[in-house]
Formats: structure tokens, C-alpha cells, sequence
């Protein structure tokens, strides 16, 4: 779970018995760039390549296997349903790009790695061309494996900048984003504030409207596909709230956390009614 506050990244770290969460500062330099000795193990240290390189066989070996494990326990039926889902919106239309923000430490974690193993799992279902990952807690050997699952690692020092590729219509982009702040929502969405880009994004992470207010909600340019307004506190997120529809994720079973709170949100350009699309959801997750 990330946050941006002012010029860099804030870290809120879960417990394992609870929801609270410890904050602390992880990048302190200005433009997002990363305190690199804050992080030890940082997948940008040096030669990228190189370092990675340096990973010892056993230790990328006992990943495969421990995310092979869990891939195993992975409920059949959450899977199916969040695919037969996603596909429904798609519509036929292809899905180009997958953009991952805070996958967080699942070389040891039990929530980050079975985020990571429905990532894969719709990656897989609709041959995604590629999928990006920034999160600057990712280490040497999550990165490698990363490498091995067809995942490119970018550098988390900066969320406001353009995707590696231009989707355009009728492709779609799917922002892969548990667990994360209002602000870093609002980062990442500030490339799709235009209508025409926003349209075809989907969302798989916090519901927008949470922790958003009505008095934040932009009265004016929202649905004319002109961009929000600067003034309004989280402006990107409340435009793309105010416009999309969301759905809950069931319970995961398997580990409680790892997809609580999360949804599925996106703009209803097919102009389905909410209850047609929520008989929709129900049939595809029961």
C-alpha cells in the first residue's frame, strides 16, 4: 500500500494481525527520485541487468516455487469469476496494456502474492502484450521473477509520466492498483483526465468513490470529456468516480486482506444499466 506525498513516496506497510498501518517516508529527493540507500536490495541500484544477474539461483528458484505453491491454493472460483468479468467488459475489445502501481513485497507476503497471481492470471487470459510494475519496495529476485513472468519493472520515481505505449481506442488499459491512496489514484489517473483516455480504462483497486466526499465531487466539466479542474482536491479521481460504475470483489477466502476492500470500476461506455451489469457481475462470481 503507497502513497505520494509532495516529492516522494510514503510506504504504508500492513501488519499481519491487522489493518492498521505504519507510515514512514521511503524517497525523500526531489521529482520522486528514490533515496536509494533507504531501500536496500532496490532493483535500480547500478546495472539493472547486472544486478539482477547477481541473484543466486536458490533464491530465485525457492520464489518460482513458493509462488507456484500459492498459485495452487488460489481459489478456481475467484479466478474464473474476476476473468469472466473482465472479458464481459472488454466486450471483445483488446485489452494492450496493464499498468501495476504497489504490488508490494510478495516475495514474502501473503496478500501481495496472490495480487500478483491474479495479475498473471489476466495477463494470461486475454495475452496481454505488456504489463508494467512500479513499486519501490521490489527487490533483486522480485524482479527477476517479474522478468520470468513477462512483467517489465519501470522505475517508481515518477507516476505522472505517460505509459510506455499510447493505447489507443478501442484498446483498453487495466490499472492494477490495491490497496493504494486517494493521492496515488489521483497520479496515475492524472494521464487519463481527457475523456477519450479515461473511457477505456479499468480499474482493479480501491472503489473511487470511498473517502471521496459529495463536496468534492466536480459540479462542472466531467461529462463533456473536458479534464477537471486543478482546484478540486483529488480532481482526477473524483471525475473518474463520478463517472464509473464499481463492483466489489467477493471474499478471498485464502488470505482475508489480500483483496479486501477492492473493486472493479470503469466507464460504462456500452451504456448498460447498473442493474444489467450488476446481474452481470453476480453471475460471473457466484
Amino acid at each position: 500500500m503507497h502513497q505520494i506525498v509532495g516529492d516522494g513516496w510514503t510506504l504504508a506497510a500492513r501488519t499481519k494481525k491487522s489493518r492498521r498501518r505504519r507510515v514512514f517516508s521511503a524517497f525523500t529527493t526531489p521529482k520522486c527520485h528514490a533515496n536509494l540507500g533507504a531501500l536496500p536490495h532496490n532493483a535500480f541500484v547500478g546495472d539493472e541487468a547486472a544486478a539482477v544477474d547477481s541473484v543466486p539461483l536458490s533464491a530465485r528458484a525457492e520464489l518460482a516455487a513458493r509462488m507456484g505453491r500459492l498459485r495452487h491454493k488460489f481459489p478456481p472460483k475467484f479466478r474464473h469469476g474476476i476473468l469472466c468479468f473482465v472479458e464481459r467488459i472488454l466486450c471483445d475489445r483488446p485489452l494492450a496494456l496493464i499498468r501495476t502501481f504497489g504490488i508490494g513485497p510478495f516475495e514474502n507476503g501473503i496478500d501481495s502474492a496472490y495480487q500478483l497471481i491474479l495479475l498473471e492470471a489476466i495477463k494470461d487470459r486475454f495475452s496481454v502484450p505488456l504489463v508494467t510494475s512500479q513499486d519501490p519496495v521490489t527487490t533483486l529476485c522480485e524482479t527477476d521473477y517479474l522478468a520470468s513472468r513477462g512483467i517489465t519493472v519501470l522505475p517508481s520515481d515518477d507516476l505522472l509520466s505517460a505509459p510506455p505505449i499510447d493505447v489507443c481506442q478501442p484498446n483498453y488499459t487495466l490499472l492494477f492498483m490495491i490497496h493504494c491512496t486517494n493521492e496515488m489514484y489521483d497520479n496515475v489517473l492524472s494521464y487519463y483526465r481527457h475523456r477519450h483516455r479515461l473511457q477505456n480504462v479499468i480499474l482493479v483497486g480501491n472503489d473511487p468513490n470511498l473517502g471521496i466526499t459529495s463536496s468534492f465531487l466536480p459540479i462542472n466539466g466531467t461529462n463533456d470529456g473536458s479534464p477537471p479542474s486543478d482546484s478540486v482536491p483529488f480532481a482526477n479521481l473524483c471525475t473518474f468516480a463520478r463517472q464509473s460504475v464499481a463492483f466489489s470483489l467477493p471474499n478471498f477466502e485464502a488470505a482475508e486482506n489480500a483483496f479486501h476492500s477492492t473493486s472493479i470500476s470503469f466507464l460504462d461506455i456500452d451504456r448498460e444499466s447498473e442493474e444489467n451489469l450488476g446481474k452481470m457481475f453476480i453471475d460471473c462470481v457466484s
